[in-house]
């Protein structure tokens, strides 16, 4: 699989230290959603060391047996514990390198596609980036290759902006509907907690269908865009590849 490995922030299952404090280990960037204090023990009480303004991000590396506290870096320096509530998880869904697979859409229809990681862009009035890309398909359509580009979309924060570590994953495919500029948006959800991808709907109803595989085991960020991108056009009815194929031949 090209391009860097990149993991969900799942801890090792063993003991550590920091600042004399034993922590279970974890990994993963956290963004600070408001100003808090950084204290030299996971207790209100302790000694602060230091302030964290609303949009930092710190970098987690370890939990207390208080799991209301998190023991944080920037950079390679420990900056003490942080109370965990003001801290959002986030997901890096930069590549480095174009991802490729193949994929079968069903009704004799064999694909091949490819990810490019285009960058990262600011969400209106959050502190939070959405990782864009960009997927070329190629599709065989009754005897004929078809070849599209659609858009990716992956909000980087969790769903709400929570600790319940559901991502949302968009992918956009224009000229389906009669209106041109509205996009035909296939949505799906990560859960980095119990490492799925799921199926969460499409835009335009009529357009849609419910695949016949809802929901994929994941290990990275990098499978759960293959498995987005392999599992979305088998949930798009018969009109959209008449569409596509009148559109992107």
């Amino acid at each position: 699989m090209a391009g860097l490995l990149v993991s969900f922030a799942w801890g090792p299952a063993y003991a550590d230290t920091f600042l004399g404090v034993e922590v279970k280990p974890t990994q993963g960037t956290y963004l600070v959603t408001k100003d808090v204090n950084v204290r030299a023990l996971p207790k209100t009480a302790s000694k602060r060391l230091s302030r964290l303004k609303k949009g930092m991000k710190v970098t987690g590396a370890g939990y207390p047996k208080d799991a209301a506290w998190l023991a944080v870096r920037m950079g390679d320096k420990d900056l003490g514990f942080v109370y965990s509530p003001v801290l959002v998880p986030l997901i890096d869904g930069a590549l480095t390198g174009e991802l490729r697979g193949k994929l079968d859409a069903g009704n004799n229809r064999a694909c091949r596609y490819s990810i490019d990681f285009e960058g990262k862009s600011e969400a209106d009035g959050e502190l939070f980036e959405i990782a864009d890309y960009e997927v070329a398909y190629a599709c065989l359509h009754k005897g004929k290759t078809i070849k599209f580009i659609a858009l990716m979309f992956l909000i980087e924060a969790p769903f709400k902006v929570s600790r319940a570590l559901v991502h949302q994953l968009t992918i956009d495919v224009q000229g389906v509907d009669e209106e041109v500029d509205r996009a035909f948006s296939t949505n799906f959800l990560i859960n980095t907690k119990k490492k799925t991808l799921a199926f969460d709907g499409v835009s335009l109803k009529k357009f849609g269908k419910t695949p016949a595989l809802k929901k994929k085991s994941i290990d990275s960020i990098q499978h759960a865009l293959k498995s987005a991108v392999e599992i979305a056009p088998s949930a798009w009815k018969e009109s959209v590849w008449e569409s596509l194929s009148i559109n992107k031949s």
